[in-house]
């Protein structure tokens, strides 16, 4: 698959329970020359959804930053000044996993940590992204 450059705009519909939910999703890519428009693009956002590649570390280390990044520019709970949107933070290239880097544990329990949904993808090979989207409409109908 290849790099996102710029920002992309797709939507998905998702049939949840008894309900469909239209996604409308921007990927602003995770390179750092975006990382000025892209909060143009999550400003009023409901959910993020942050992805690194379970082959390099350094895309994992470069997730948290974009983590701190949302949580310092989206709007807050003012009672737990933690961020008000659903956040989830997906491993992909699970389709690589003999190449990966970022062990399983240590992505979890960073998710764990800053209250966050935690997946493993691939989208090369489309595998958990049903279930992403499904936790991610759970938790927003949990809200």
């Amino acid at each position: 698959m290849d790099s996102t450059l710029g920002a992309v705009y797709f939507e998905k519909v998702h049939n949840h329970n008894t309900k469909t939910i239209k996604y409308q999703i921007w990927d602003t890519a995770g390179q750092e020359k975006y990382k000025s428009i892209a909060r143009i693009y999550y400003k009023d956002s409901k959910v993020a959804i942050v992805v690194y590649d379970i082959t390099r570390m350094e895309s994992f280390e470069a997730m948290k930053v974009w983590v701190e990044e949302l949580k310092t520019n989206c709007p807050k709970n003012l009672s737990t000044y933690r961020v008000k949107i659903v956040l989830a933070i997906v491993g992909n290239k699970i389709d690589l996993s003999d190449e990966e880097q970022v062990p399983y544990q240590m992505a979890l329990e960073y998710a764990n940590s800053i209250g966050a949904i935690f997946k493993l993808t691939s989208a090369k090979d489309n595998k958990g992204i049903d279930e992403l989207f499904n936790s991610i409409s759970q938790k927003i109908e949990q809200n």
